[in-house]
């Protein structure tokens, strides 16, 4: 297999069929991670330069980074680990305060444990952080599912209309039963 960057999302495609081998499942979790890195990370994507000028001028972003990251891993297969995403959303909030990803990786997170309500309440808030957090797909579907637990029908309808364009891009399990949902 082999993954390219383009400007927000890693494509992962069969390699050439001379180099097709067993698959890594943790490098296909690390790619997943890369590809839902939030839009403030992807200044530490750039070459060297920008890289140690990036650190220089904000130290606790590449804290941040690396522990979305981690959370946004955490959660990447089912069942995942919910409560250690929890956890380390908690500490990228605790980096860098008011920022909508850590909303985002806890709600998904509290969604996972069952806890709906709370998930709401996480990702309204990070909607209120920034209008367009929810727009990547494993948000939208978090939310639409937090929305649909709570008794919200009419968002959650509303959720899953605007995620249907987009499904191809969550992994089976998360799509197969947002068809269902």
């Amino acid at each position: 297999w082999s993954h390219t960057r383009s400007a927000e999302v890693t494509w992962i495609a069969p390699a050439p069929r001379d180099r097709i081998g067993p698959v890594n499942p943790a490098i296909v979790v690390f790619v997943l991670a890369e590809a839902l890195r939030p839009s403030e990370c992807t200044s530490l994507d750039g070459g060297r330069a920008s890289v140690v000028w990036q650190r220089v001028k904000a130290p606790e972003l590449q804290r941040y980074c690396d522990l979305i990251a981690s959370g946004i891993a955490k959660l990447a297969s089912e069942p995942g680990m919910p409560d250690e995403a929890l956890a380390t959303a908690a500490e990228a909030e605790k980096a860098l305060p008011g920022r909508a990803p850590a909303a985002i990786l806890s709600g998904r997170a509290l969604l996972r444990q069952g806890r709906a309500s709370e998930a709401y309440a996480s990702l309204r808030e990070a909607k209120r952080r920034n209008e367009r957090a929810l727009d990547e797909p494993h948000a939208l579907l978090a939310w639409a599912r937090a929305a649909g637990r709570t008794g919200r029908t009419d968002e959650a309808r509303e959720a899953y209309a605007s995620l249907l364009p987009s499904l191809d891009s969550l992994p089976t399990f998360e799509r197969e039963s947002a068809y269902v949902e």
